[in-house]
């Protein structure tokens, strides 16, 4: 019995785009319903009727189709992207930062210290 309710399973899922463990949550609320079923577990005559019935509800002939964030954009529709100029950062010297770090250093020591 199992083998045929797991046939069933793999050829709903494979026709809807469903991976089993989604199918499994959807129908009965087990994530691990199939595994479960492959691994000789066993199910109610109740749980049976809940699958069916799940499969009955949604076998409307149309394949399921994933969920897409974001639609692919067409090759000849690409968006034209304008660099903007960032205005060049006055860079300070080197002695300018040593000094600055060493002024920043001396001024902790004596603020922390008590």
């Amino acid at each position: 019995m199992n083998e045929q309710i797991l046939q069933e399973i793999s050829e709903f899922c494979r026709a809807r785009g469903l991976a089993e463990s989604t199918f499994g949550r959807r129908a009965v609320n087990d994530g691990k319903l199939a595994s479960r079923l492959r691994n000789g577990g066993r199910i109610t005559t109740d749980t049976l009727d809940r699958i069916r019935a799940f499969m009955a509800r949604n076998s409307d002939g149309v394949p399921a189709r994933r969920r897409v964030l974001f639609e692919p954009t067409p090759p000849g529709n690409l968006p034209i992207v304008k660099s903007t100029a960032v205005p060049p950062v006055a860079s300070e010297s080197p002695a300018t930062i040593r000094s600055a770090i060493s002024v920043s250093s001396t001024t902790d020591k004596s603020i922390c210290s008590s």
